[in-house]
């Protein structure tokens, strides 16, 4: 099937006077059509008779914009943006199977099909003054206003488009003074948001502070009240895979709003290698979630979110350097979430849709010769829990004036995130030659550029690791994991300098 991803980028830059003026422009636009009915080669034929599963998504992503920098005399700048952005997704997941009972002579078939449409667009107008002062200070001031428009629509199939449409404006604007004093910095902010169609003005306090220790070392904090007005649809359990989220305004509702606390430290650990190390908190005070499902079978928007609340906290270690011609860094975290909701539970704690308690990552470069650099990237990460599923309940409707009859099924479990999938381990190999002489070279030469580099890439070298994206229950087989990359890729490349 025809699948195309493709997109396009464009900027000009131009110094008027003392303001600098920058355009900019981007337009993605992808087509997938992916079936799984090809790998049903590896499976005993008579499971198979009837049997399809896949997507098919259309997405669109834009923006174009202004930004401008102003010196206004020398102690004071103007910086400023004005654009436009928007995003259209249309994806379509399904699963058909059917089993044919040759002693009783029936046939039972189960035909899923999860079919969600949003468009969000945006125009925003942003300003901030700043001011260098005297004791080293830094005052900025700034506004901002963002007008978004949402259309949603969730399980129309052969019904003529009847999106549920909402407009909204947000307004927003800050204060913020950096202090520099000796060895210490400290930043004391303000922010003001609100809602138009909500009317209530939020406070949002932010500080921050760092302190440079004896050796060269650093300790930081930072603390901060955030608010949101925006929320998205959870579809992880409904479609096969969730490329772009879904949006709409909590314009009836109490915004979003955490508050987020910060500790970090860093330095140089030996030669020329530094150390970076962090903790966070995150209480998230108020917290929504609207699924699939529920917009379905609930009549009225005020059933479909829900509101929450959930924690989140986690460290990081993070090391990075150059020892002899092996450069890079190797980092570490430890991270956890919780979700509680009234309905799920009876609003017990449950561990977050993406809780993984491990991350281990890290980016390494050997120079071979002065022409020739190798490189590994690795990441070994905790699989994603998921609700291991104990039953079923179907919803039924009956339309009369059509005589048409649907049903859809919600899963049923006495526990939620009660099993978790294996850890994922990601291993690619990379490699970077400055030519001097050949086509890519020449190409250069021609082009007017400075250097030339040919660059290869081989991708998923532990495919035989197992690292499970998506499960489905096949009768008398059990649950089958399914991996985003089968095999290894190469790719080769060349990249210009100017």
């Amino acid at each position: 099937s025809p699948n195309l991803v493709m997109d396009y980028n464009a900027a000009y830059q131009v110094l008027l006077g003392n303001t600098r003026l920058r355009f900019s422009g981007f337009f993605a636009r992808d087509y997938m059509d992916y079936s799984v009915d090809n790998l049903m080669l590896f499976f005993p034929e008579n499971l198979f008779d009837s049997f399809a599963e896949g997507f098919v998504t259309n997405t669109t992503n834009r923006a174009l914009g202004i930004k401008f920098n102003s010196i206004l005399l020398p102690t004071l700048t103007l910086e400023g943006q004005i654009y436009h952005s928007g995003s259209t997704v249309d994806n379509l997941t399904y699963f058909n199977y059917s089993i044919t009972d040759t002693v009783d002579d029936f046939t039972a078939t189960l035909d899923y099909k999860t079919h969600i449409e949003n468009t969000i667009y945006e125009n925003t107008g942003k300003a901030n003054l700043a001011w260098y002062a005297f004791w080293n200070q830094t005052v900025k001031a700034g506004v901002e206003i963002n007008s978004i428009h949402f259309s949603n629509e969730v399980g129309r199939f052969d019904a003529a488009p009847n999106p549920n449409q909402s407009s909204t404006q947000f307004e927003s604007g800050f204060i913020q003074d950096k202090i520099e004093v000796g060895p210490l910095q400290v930043k004391l902010g303000l922010r003001t948001s609100k809602s138009t169609t909500q009317g209530d003005w939020h406070l949002e306090p932010r500080a921050s502070a760092s302190l440079n220790i004896t050796g060269g070392h650093r300790f930081k904090a930072a603390y901060g009240k955030y608010y949101q007005y925006l929320t998205t649809m959870d579809s992880k359990g409904d479609e096969f895979v969730q490329f772009l989220d879904y949006y709409q305004s909590l314009e009836d509702y109490e915004p979003l709003n955490s508050i987020h606390y910060i500790l970090g430290l860093s330095g140089p650990l030996f030669g020329d290698v530094q150390y970076e190390m962090s903790a966070y908190y995150k209480d998230l005070q108020q917290l929504y979630r609207t699924t699939y499902s529920n917009t379905l079978s609930a009549g009225q928007r005020s059933a479909v979110i829900e509101g929450g609340s959930g924690e989140s906290y986690g460290f990081e270690i993070l090391l990075k350097g150059t020892v002899g011609r092996l450069s890079g860094w190797l980092g570490y975290n430890y991270s956890r979430g919780f979700r509680s909701y009234p309905s799920i539970l009876d609003g017990r704690r449950s561990l977050f849709d993406a809780d993984q308690p491990h991350n281990l990552k890290s980016i390494l470069m050997y120079k071979l010769t002065p022409d020739i650099v190798a490189s590994s990237t690795l990441q070994i990460t905790s699989g994603v829990p998921r609700t291991w599923e104990t039953g079923m309940r179907m919803h039924a409707s009956y339309d009369p004036l059509t005589n048409t009859y649907g049903s859809f099924a919600t899963y049923i479990t006495p526990e939620r995130n009660n099993v978790r999938y294996p850890s994922r381990m990601v291993w690619d190999f990379g490699w970077k030659k400055k030519l001097r002489a050949g086509f890519g070279f020449n190409l250069a030469e021609y082009l007017g550029g400075v250097d030339s580099y040919m660059t290869m890439t081989i991708r998923n070298i532990l495919f035989l690791h197992r690292n499970p994206v998506y499960y489905f229950y096949i009768p008398e087989y059990g649950y089958y994991a399914l991996d985003g990359e089968f095999l290894p890729s190469i790719s080769f490349g060349y990249s210009l300098e100017f």
